[in-house]
Formats: structure tokens, C-alpha cells, sequence
């Protein structure tokens, strides 16, 4: 608003910025977006000659920038699985304990028996791991808790952007 003041023909440059970046080039990414709205402001500010005003803009959104990057602020880290176990029906108590230790929730997606030589469950579960535990100690603790297991984990580690 500094930049722009009660100049006309500013106001419609901007616009004319606006136009070109919103709609000729598509962003993916709202934080590009956000960027090339401040090359454009701090470009303006220099070319109207507010040297000061682009210089100390610069300088605050440097800042913003390295602080949201260094704390990870705005960023939900999810550790969501898909998890797989075909075991014995009469294991199933003895894995959900382990899940119930490992996880904060889980849901049970699918649940399939096998007809064979031996009767087992397909059991497909949606689990949220706790934070101080990661999936190599959930699959080895699941191993451990029945003997005749198969463990198939999808894993799908995300950081999502509030």
C-alpha cells in the first residue's frame, strides 16, 4: 500500500502483475504463490525507488522464512500404516495387545479367512503409531507375538501442511 500510494497507474501494474501470475501460470504450491507475490512487491518497491521498504520487506520475510523452516511450524506429521497380518484366528488377541501398545488408534480395514491346510485370518488394519516408536520394533513385535505370522506393512510416512 506504501508502494502503490495514490498512484494510478501503479495500482493498475499490480493488477496487471496479479493477472499474469494467477492465471497464465498455474502454481501447485500455495507457498510459490506466496513467494512470487514478494519478488513482485519487493521488485515494485525498487522500481518506485523505496529502496528502504524492499530492503527491510526483504529482511522480515528472510526471517519468517528460516523460522517457519527451522521450527517446522504449520507442518502435521502424520504416521498413518497399512498394515497386513495373516495369522492364526486364535493370535488375534495377542496382536491387538501389540497394537494397542504401538499405536494410538488402529481400525481393522478387511478381515478375510483362508481355507487351507491350516485355517487362517487376512487381517487388514489402519493404525496411527505413537511417536516414540517407529515400524521396524511394531513388526518385530508382532513377530514376536505369534508364531505362525505374515506381516505386510505399507508404509506411508507424510508431512502435511496445515
Amino acid at each position: 500500500m506504501l508502494i502503490i500510494g495514490s498512484n494510478i497507474a501503479r495500482a493498475f501494474a499490480l493488477v496487471g502483475a496479479m493477472s499474469i501470475v494467477r492465471f497464465r501460470n498455474p502454481v501447485k504450491d500455495t507457498r510459490d504463490l506466496v513467494f512470487v507475490f514478494i519478488a513482485i512487491a519487493v521488485g515494485m518497491a525498487c522500481g518506485t525507488r523505496f529502496y528502504a521498504y524492499a530492503l527491510i520487506f526483504t529482511f522480515f520475510t528472510t526471517f519468517v522464512v528460516f523460522a517457519h523452516q527451522f521450527t517446522n511450524f504449520g507442518i502435521i506429521k502424520s504416521k498413518t500404516y497399512v498394515l497386513r497380518i495373516r495369522a492364526a484366528p486364535e493370535d488375534r488377541e495377542k496382536l491387538e495387545d501389540v497394537l494397542h501398545t504401538f499405536s494410538k488408534s488402529f481400525f481393522l480395514i478387511s478381515m478375510d479367512r483362508l481355507a487351507g491346510e491350516r485355517e487362517m485370518e487376512e487381517l487388514v488394519y489402519e493404525i496411527d503409531l505413537l511417536k516414540q516408536h517407529d515400524y521396524p520394533d511394531l513388526v518385530d513385535a508382532l513377530s514376536k507375538a505369534s508364531k505362525t505370522v505374515s506381516i505386510s506393512l505399507l508404509v506411508g510416512e507424510s508431512a502435511a501442511e496445515a
